[in-house]
């Protein structure tokens, strides 16, 4: 049986967590929960506290990867729980089918786009409300999982770090606790809990790691949780000590299209500053979170020096090495002789001819005007570029896929005009046509508007293009 001193001990950690993380009383909170045993035990002992008095509020989002029943059920469970509590429960909905039909069109797994979106409107949340934190429950087991899936699939050091228990305005505070702390506390404090049935489905990575990989690391070294997580504190202090150095070694200087530095200084560095220093770039400029090892091996090889050319290209980034200079900037497709290509970083005016410019801007939300092309700001995966047509190109429309060279087929564009018609493309692919100012119309993708929630306030980007030639 659960001692009433064992019962709060996971209290204890709790606020000596939040101290370690900067949190004082009086500050606003938002925590994540699922209705699960890790997220209830959290927002409960967040109450239970008596040292750190903070404002809370709970956010759910509801992923619609499962039957709607079940997701009302965990819904009207955190009602009930957070009506008990004393607590604000805001829930947030993403639209049924939205996660798999992304994870489909970008090839990624459903867990990844699930974690994002849910993320993203947790983020937004905490925004709109003003809160200083962000607290979300991942555990001393969760730290295990995550270094065994991270190490067998062949990730770099910096992953070894495992789930931080900060970044940015995200907490960890039960990272320092057990899933069987957990458990006791929520049992010692006569709390009930929901139990996700997808915890069981073996088609996701994580599932089948916790259900068959565990066990027996368990059954054979019964410290492994703990172990995980001093190795996974230890692995973190020495990526920062060589984070530091990366910085130090490879001052990357900022130019207009990217990022430079000297060659000299970028081939006498060991190898492994760097791989970080290009994966702390790539970061910078909004190019894919995750990056096969394999594809950072150029850098890891030794490279000679007068060879030129380019020596990574891919993931949404290009590092490539020109006289006495090495270059890394954000890139999509490859510029030819008859196309063109502006990689948009910030609101301003670009020139694409001499004939042929467009500004961009940021509006709120619902402040669409007549003209112009409005997306979701919320939605874009950066780099986003504006640039000529290329072969098989497409766009999604409500009523299914779109070829470009059929659209401009129906509106009647001539041959010689259709290379000037700009494209607007994020990593996930095209956004937008411009015709407007040809005579022609503007097209934008369709997608649902569940993503971006009407009462959640947030910004659109706007593009107005502008043609000073003939028109066709």
């Amino acid at each position: 049986m659960t001692s009433i001193d064992d019962r709060y001990e996971l209290v204890r950690k709790v606020e000596d967590s939040l101290r370690r993380f900067g949190v004082r009383s009086a500050t606003r909170l938002i925590v994540a929960v699922s209705g699960g045993a890790d997220s209830t035990a959290l927002l409960c002992s967040l109450i239970d506290s008596t040292r750190l008095k903070t404002e809370i509020t709970a956010v759910h989002v509801v992923h619609g990867l499962r039957a709607r029943a079940e997701h009302e059920r965990d819904v009207s469970f955190l009602e009930s729980l957070c009506s008990e509590l004393g607590v604000e429960l805001r829930v947030r909905r993403i639209e049924e089918g939205r996660i798999r039909e992304i994870a489909s069109t970008e090839n990624r797994s459903t867990e990844e786009v699930a974690r994002e979106l849910r993320y993203e409107m947790i983020e937004k949340a905490a925004e709109n409300g003003g809160a200083e934190w962000i607290a979300v429950a991942h555990t001393m087991d969760d730290q295990l999982e995550t270094l065994l899936m991270r190490l067998l699939q062949g990730g770099h050091l910096q992953g070894m770090s495992g789930i931080p228990e900060q970044r940015r305005k995200i907490i960890r505070p039960l990272l320092g606790c057990t899933r069987q702390e957990v458990l006791d506390y929520l049992a010692g404090r006569g709390v009930d809990y929901r139990v996700d049935e997808t915890n069981s489905d073996e088609r996701y990575l994580r599932n089948r790691v916790r259900r068959r990989l565990i066990p027996v690391v368990r059954s054979i070294f019964p410290s492994a949780v703990k172990a995980a997580a001093t190795f996974t504190n230890q692995a973190a202090q020495i990526n920062g000590i060589l984070d530091t150095c990366a910085a130090l070694l490879l001052p990357w200087a900022p130019g207009a299209k990217g990022y430079a530095v000297s060659a000299e200084s970028f081939f006498r560095a060991p190898a492994e500053i760097r791989v970080r220093s290009v994966l702390m770039l790539f970061n910078q400029i909004g190019a894919a979170r995750r990056i096969p090892k394999g594809f950072l091996r150029p850098l890891e090889s030794p490279v000679r020096r007068r060879s030129g050319g380019r020596i990574l290209e891919g993931h949404g980034a290009v590092v490539e090495h020109r006289g006495d200079t090495v270059f890394l900037y954000p890139d999509i497709v490859l510029e030819t002789k008859r196309s063109y290509l502006i990689h948009v970083f910030e609101p301003s005016t670009y020139n694409i001819t001499p004939t042929l410019c467009f500004t961009v801007s940021t509006v709120p939300k619902g402040s669409a005007g007549a003209r112009g092309i409005f997306l979701p700001e919320s939605l874009i995966r950066h780099p986003l570029v504006v640039r000529s047509r290329r072969p098989g190109d497409t766009i999604q429309m409500k009523e299914g896929t779109k070829s470009l060279k059929k659209l401009f087929n129906e509106w009647c564009v001539p041959e010689s005009f259709r290379e000037r018609l700009p494209v607007i493309e994020d990593r996930t692919g095209v956004w937008a046509v411009g015709g407007e100012a040809f005579g022609y119309r503007n097209r934008v993708r369709y997608y649902s508007g569940l993503s971006v929630q009407k009462d959640v306030p947030g910004k659109e980007i706007v593009f107005a293009f502008e043609y000073r030639g003939d028109q066709p």
